[in-house]
């Protein structure tokens, strides 16, 4: 009896807040007409596998994407998963990305590049979890930037789970949703520009950056739990040649003045440093000078500091901050995934050359990237067939 009253209650809280939830999303609806529509890098599965008898799909959103391939592989099968850095530069307009120049330089496998535009770990944790049909041999997950650069949702859910999916593709079209995401699109304040600088007094970035880390460490877990292959996760690479998005002038009246000149006009980087440490001491801005005027001094230590400092205290983080490979390394060691250290192969201070903007790489980023992965590709597959 007593565990019929507890369903029963159950059953009844379930019914009134499902109640109360669609009956605010009609007033919202009526009132403030439809929400808007969710970031592209909304924490909710953009794409599935489907299979298909002898032919498989990766499908994105209800479309065909351009890939599709056998179920059955006929040599070792490798799977690439993460956002656009994986699937751009596109192979189409004459250059490779680095999936791609894997392929080219391991011809004795197959490579799947599931990457795909504004994916986050969550969505790289579904599409794991999917891959069984497919007999994959091994999976690459390059993946953290987009768990920084856009929403955040407030419920500070730390994890996903499979069975959630559906629960936020349904919020993602809802006014709750709308209510609860939080993000870094530019506010009033921020459309300020200086200098190519958004001069901001927003602090969420800082105070939501412990509870992204714990998001992102326990969607990466789950992907590694729910790959049925083993799992080579890479830590992430950045522009150091680009300039922070964001400078915090809470506080600053000198340094919002000063932000029109502190962009590269050609004159030192110790000039700008001394300028900004002046006007703008211990911001994004400051540190970033500072870096590029240690490096011009050839002093490599000082200026990797520097440019982890000036990635911490970017208020518009367009790329994952050193936090984002802290969590990859220590998820690694935790669930026994192998590990490509990139950020510390090809970075820290990678030049701005192997990029074409903040974080995405260039046609010869996406081939120092492949060249880097192969021996890690090579010892993963060493027990494959």
């Amino acid at each position: 009896m007593l565990k019929r009253s507890l369903i029963g209650k159950l059953t009844l809280g379930l019914v009134v807040s499902s109640g109360i939830f669609l009956g605010g999303e009609w007033f919202a609806r009526r009132a403030l007409g439809p929400p808007p529509p969710p970031g592209v890098l909304a924490r909710i599965s953009q794409c599935s596998v489907l299979v298909h008898g002898d032919t498989s799909y990766l499908d994105c959103e209800g479309t065909q994407a351009d890939l599709r391939f056998s179920t059955a592989p006929t040599k070792p099968r490798v799977v690439f998963l993460g956002g656009s850095s994986v699937r751009e530069p596109h192979i189409s307009r004459g250059r490779v990305n680095f999936p791609a120049h894997v392929a080219s330089l391991m011809p004795e496998i197959e490579v799947l590049n599931f990457g795909m535009p504004g994916m986050q770990a969550a969505g790289v944790a579904v599409l794991a979890s999917q891959l069984s049909a497919i007999a994959p041999d091994l999976v690459v997950i390059y993946s953290g930037h987009n768990d920084y650069n856009n929403d955040v949702f407030l419920g500070r859910i730390g994890g996903v789970r499979l069975w959630m999916i559906p629960v936020y593709q349904m919020l993602a079209k809802s006014w709750a949703y709308a209510a609860l995401n939080r993000g870094s699109v530019p506010t009033a304040q921020q459309q300020r520009r200086r200098g190519g600088l958004i001069g901001t007094v927003d602090q969420t970035a800082f105070d939501v950056r412990a509870s992204v880390n714990d998001r992102l460490r326990s969607d990466l877990t789950l992907a590694i739990r729910e790959s049925p292959a083993p799992v080579l996760v890479a830590t992430l690479l950045r522009n150091s040649d680009d300039r922070p998005a964001g400078v915090l002038v809470d506080g600053l009246p000198d340094c919002e003045a000063a932000l029109p000149f502190l962009g590269p006009d050609g004159s030192s980087a110790r000039g700008k440093s001394e300028r900004a440490q002046r006007d703008c001491p211990g911001t994004s801005i400051a540190h970033w000078w500072s870096s590029k005027a240690w490096a011009e001094g050839g002093h490599e230590a000082e200026a990797i500091a520097a440019w982890y400092a000036s990635l911490e205290t970017d208020p518009v983080p367009l790329r994952a901050p050193p936090d984002a490979d802290t969590v990859i390394r220590e998820v690694t060691e935790a669930s026994g995934a192998r590990l490509a250290d990139l950020e510390q192969t090809l970075g820290p201070l990678a030049p701005g050359r192997m990029f074409v903007d903040t974080l995405h790489l260039s046609g010869e980023g996406a081939e120092a990237v492949g060249t880097a992965l192969v021996p890690h590709i090579r010892a993963a597959l060493g027990g494959a067939r």
